[in-house]
């Protein structure tokens, strides 16, 4: 039999509280699972924004009673981790790490849509700026030979006069 599905409630960042909508999910699923269903069936994104540029942030959003959070939620410019307890989310992660135990009419996850996809992780620049200092020292190492091939044609003309 396949393992039951429960619902947990996200929002996108800056919607507001009736924006709510709810992901059914099997405990086993991983966060990456989880964003690509966010992606594919529940939130409209722009063209350029894949399931990988999704960011997902852990909260606990009491929506049973009036609260700090509850009240930032609409708030474009709130900040998810200071103003609403966010806390990214690791693809790798399952959900019954994050989640062992869901309360009813709580926002666990709230979904930041990036303006621009234009996430590159450390190693993608580092390996540029590598391959751009590189091409630093070759131009370097031409310019001293430019320089160096210079000289000793001036040399060379010097020496044929005398």
């Amino acid at each position: 039999m396949p393992p039951k599905k429960a619902p947990i409630y996200c929002l996108v960042h800056g919607n507001p509280e009736s924006s709510v909508f709810r992901i059914k999910y099997d405990k086993n699923m991983t966060i990456d699972e989880l964003r690509k269903v966010i992606w594919k069936e529940k939130i409209e994104v722009p063209e350029h924004v894949k399931a990988k540029d999704l960011i997902l942030y852990q909260v606990d959003i009491n929506l049973n009673t009036q609260n700090l959070k509850r009240t930032a939620l609409g708030n474009q410019d709130a900040n998810i981790v200071n103003d609403l307890g966010g806390q990214v989310l690791s693809p790798m992660d399952t959900i019954k790490e994050i989640f062992p135990v869901l309360a009813n009419k709580h926002i666990y996850i709230i979904v930041c849509v990036p303006d621009v996809a234009i996430r590159r992780n450390d190693d993608v620049i580092i390996a540029r700026l590598d391959k751009l200092d590189q091409n630093v020292d070759r131009i370097d190492k031409n310019i001293e030979d430019i320089k160096r091939e210079k000289s000793s044609v001036h040399i060379s003309g010097v020496t044929e006069r005398y």
